[in-house]
């Protein structure tokens, strides 16, 4: 994937720490109520990836503003790009109505602290290789009306990070519970390599 997407954009491919990765932690508790499922998960991988000699820290940065941010931003954006015409989806139209709604000053506030935690991130991501964190609040929801929450990617969204899902992990019924890990914009390929290393393990 990495030599592919050197070949799209002419980017050179950066390689990760050689052996185990550096790892930062987060399990999502601090903005939303994930499922013991998606818990034990993590604690698993976590453990998987220190038993395997990788180095693991926690992600020592305040996340639930960004993540209200996120939503602040992505509305009031939405807002002004996407027209409201007649026959939009209910949750669409209430997003746009939303992001109307959303004052000047408070799109200017979320923008500016989502920066700061940006920088204060990035910081932190120069010492690892990539975040390990649930993808998602548990399984995917039965049917096709949803896909879930998405509120454990909301703010590794609006800080812009890369993120992969790594797959392997199941619950008790045998259904997958996605895991993701996100790196650093200018070292993908150490984030490449911090995935194909924790899937393996899993």
């Amino acid at each position: 994937m990495a030599s592919a997407r050197a070949a799209l954009d002419g980017r050179d491919t950066v390689p990760g720490t050689p052996g185990p990765p550096r790892l930062l932690t987060w399990d999502g508790t601090a903005v939303a109520d994930v499922s013991p499922a998606m818990l034990a998960a993590h604690t698993d991988a976590v453990a998987r990836a220190r038993e395997a000699g990788a180095e693991v820290a926690p992600l020592e940065v305040d996340l639930p503003a960004a993540t209200a941010d996120q939503r602040t931003i992505m509305d009031a954006e939405a807002a002004v790009t996407v027209p409201n015409l007649p026959g939009l989806g209910a949750n669409l139209a209430a997003l746009l109505a939303e992001g109307h709604a959303i004052p000047a000053p408070e799109l200017d506030a979320a923008r500016a602290r989502s920066a700061g935690t940006r920088t204060a991130v990035l910081a932190a991501l120069e010492h690892a290789d990539a975040v390990l964190a649930p993808g998602a609040l548990g399984v995917a929801p039965r049917g096709l009306e949803s896909t879930g929450d998405p509120v454990l990617s909301r703010p590794f969204h609006v800080l812009g990070l890369p993120a992969l899902a790594v797959p392997g992990a199941r619950d008790a019924d045998g259904l997958p519970l996605g895991l993701q890990l996100l790196g650093h914009p200018d070292r993908e390929d150490a984030l490449l390599a911090a995935g194909r290393w924790l899937e393996s393990l899993m």
